[in-house]
């Protein structure tokens, strides 16, 4: 649709690159129904279809409000020191905010990827290999796309049958979460599943017949029964209820 939209071409030419970035890596197809230029920055309104969204740079921190026919709901504010890091914040933030839905459904699904190398294992001559891993799909989308997990996996790639049993009774809230925060593991560390090296946390509660997902955040747990380390918080993204 962007390709479609002549307002959208003429006005690509005025617009910030820092605002291109964000528009680049929006997921849904779009239409721009304003975009001006103001002091310290700028606003622009976009049309997903059945929802409209005014986003606005001031003051070096970026706003979210959805659009109603007689009202408007402020969503969410972003900011952050590297600009460079600011596009893929508020990306992510206006991906969540379509995405997330009174009711969505989730999937998890299997993929292979290739094992990247170490330096030392590279001049070895090793080749590399491959790994199953499995990630959520929230309403068809990569989980992993919204929230940036990086190089963690979901915990399903665990050898550990008991270990893996007791991370998904959590996440069914079947039984209580083990960790202090009360929290569950979304994303662990690759290669030990620590919550030491650090860990993507949710916090999972179950609504009548409903259970959501909301809170999350990367922690470090230095100390089982302990308050881990809160390092960063997605206030962004969700609730998700399923």
């Amino acid at each position: 649709m962007k390709d479609n939209n002549h307002k959208y071409r003429r006005m690509l030419s005025r617009m910030p690159s820092f605002l291109v970035d964000i528009l680049d890596v929006l997921r849904d197809e779009y239409v721009v129904l304003k975009f001006y230029s103001q002091p310290m920055g700028w606003t622009i309104e976009l049309d997903f279809g059945l929802r409209s969204f005014r986003i606005w740079l001031e003051a070096k921190i970026v706003h979210i409000t959805e659009l109603f026919e007689d009202s408007e709901k402020y969503r969410s504010s972003e900011q952050d020191e590297d600009q460079t890091e600011l596009s893929k914040i508020v990306s992510r933030a206006i991906n969540s905010i379509i995405l997330c839905k009174d009711l969505n459904t989730i999937e998890i699904i299997e993929s292979e990827t290739i094992c990247d190398l170490s330096l030392f294992d590279k001049l070895l001559g090793k080749k590399p290999t491959k790994k199953t891993t499995y990630d959520y799909y929230i309403n068809g989308v990569n989980f992993s796309e919204i929230i940036p997990s990086g190089e963690f996996l979901t915990p399903f790639h665990i050898s550990n049958k008991e270990c893996l049993n007791s991370i998904v009774s959590q996440m069914l809230c079947i039984t209580q979460p083990t960790l202090y925060s009360e929290k569950i593991e979304l994303y662990i560390c690759p290669n030990c599943g620590d919550p030491g090296c650090g860990v993507f946390l949710v916090k999972v509660t179950m609504n009548n017949d409903e259970v959501v997902w909301s809170d999350f955040s990367f922690e470090v747990d230095y100390e089982l029964g302990a308050p881990s380390e809160v390092f960063e918080t997605f206030e962004s993204i969700g609730p998700f209820t399923f």
